[in-house]
């Protein structure tokens, strides 16, 4: 690789970090944990309902740790359980709707004010680099280190 690829990479890397550390600072001045904060995410942004599967697959958190804070938020009063078949979904009780507008909306409100200082063409070239990156990664991981 080129020093300037080398480079951007590293700055690639800064910009991630940075942008995980705003979340955690958010979720702090909320007063809720990071994995909270992660599943109250996922489920307001799915708008109907999801299982802790989804949580998983959204987050990228290991399945013990949205369990611990599912059954936390639930104790809280905030989630409440459906079972349909095998599959268990979870959604806001009332509590968890209120709690959910006044921590994720502002946050998703937010990040659309972010994405709107960049034109609708430098949107769709940023969502193209980004979504070539990360195949590009998915192969070359799956080549370093998945198949071993």
């Amino acid at each position: 690789m080129t020093q300037q690829k080398t480079s951007a990479l590293r700055t690639y890397n800064e910009l991630f970090r940075k942008e995980n550390e705003l979340y955690h600072q958010v979720a702090d001045k909320l007063g809720l944990s990071g994995s909270a904060f992660h599943v109250l995410y996922t489920i307001y942004d799915s708008g109907q309902g999801c299982t802790q599967k989804d949580i998983c697959l959204f987050t990228g958190l290991p399945k013990q740790t949205v369990h611990s804070s599912v059954r936390k938020m639930i104790d809280e009063g905030y989630l409440r359980s459906e079972t349909t078949g095998k599959a268990v979904r979870l959604y806001f009780t009332d509590a968890g709707s209120l709690l959910a507008k006044r921590c994720i909306k502002p946050v998703q409100d937010a990040e659309e004010a972010a994405f709107g200082v960049m034109s609708e063409q430098e949107c769709l070239e940023f969502l193209r680099l980004s979504t070539r990156y990360v195949e590009g990664l998915k192969v070359a991981l799956s080549q370093a280190i998945m198949s071993k």
